[in-house]
């Protein structure tokens, strides 16, 4: 079964271990999405290469678009795309992204699975890391995304950060494992010249 990647290149913030392309200017967001629907519409899979499976909206942070860019990008998909019913629709969030009112939104758009971009458990990781958030609003985000409705929220850690010893892997494991989560990935940080 086909899937989609989009990638939303926008970040609020820089995080230092990134390599991924993004921009934290936001003046050109809202001609990226007519771009995102152009291509979408002129990439149309046709009847004939099977219904879309997954959609992924990755980044970047997704989540740092406004809710009616989401929905203009995921409703060009499901018009010009056959996408199928049971479609996992996943979108990247960071935690400070996360609110109630945020989480209904997504919910509306149609997404059905979140990734969320932790990293850590520990305070000091993530400003290592140049991270917004704390580990408190990591967890708070995790609360908000199961009980507005999220089934499947998968949440990403790094390991092998600078300094960082086995006891404070294990924290960060043991707090992950401690949550109703469907999905863990782990990452080990990648170090280059």
């Amino acid at each position: 079964m086909p899937g989609i990647y989009i990638h939303i290149p926008f970040c609020r913030q820089a995080c230092s271990y990134c390599d991924f392309y993004f921009t934290t200017y936001f003046g050109y967001s809202e001609k990226l999405v007519d771009a995102l629907i152009y291509e979408i519409r002129e990439r149309n899979t046709g009847s004939g290469q099977g219904k879309i499976g997954t959609l992924y909206l990755g980044g970047g942070t997704p989540s740092a678009l406004a809710d009616v860019e989401l929905f203009r990008i995921v409703d060009a998909v499901r018009k010009h795309h056959s996408l199928d019913d049971s479609a996992e629709i996943t979108m990247e969030v960071n935690p400070d992204d996360v609110s109630f009112e945020k989480a209904a939104g997504y919910l509306g758009i149609g997404i059905n699975r979140i990734s969320m971009g932790v990293q850590s458990f520990r305070d000091k990781d993530l400003r290592k890391l140049n991270r917004r958030h704390d580990a408190n609003a990591a967890l708070n985000a995790v609360g908000v995304l199961l009980d507005s409705g999220f089934e499947n929220v998968s949440i990403d850690l790094i390991y092998g950060l600078p300094g960082l010893t086995t006891a404070d892997w294990e924290y960060s494991l043991d707090t992950a494992f401690g949550l109703n989560i469907s999905h863990l990935s782990a990452y080990h940080l990648s170090y280059e010249p």
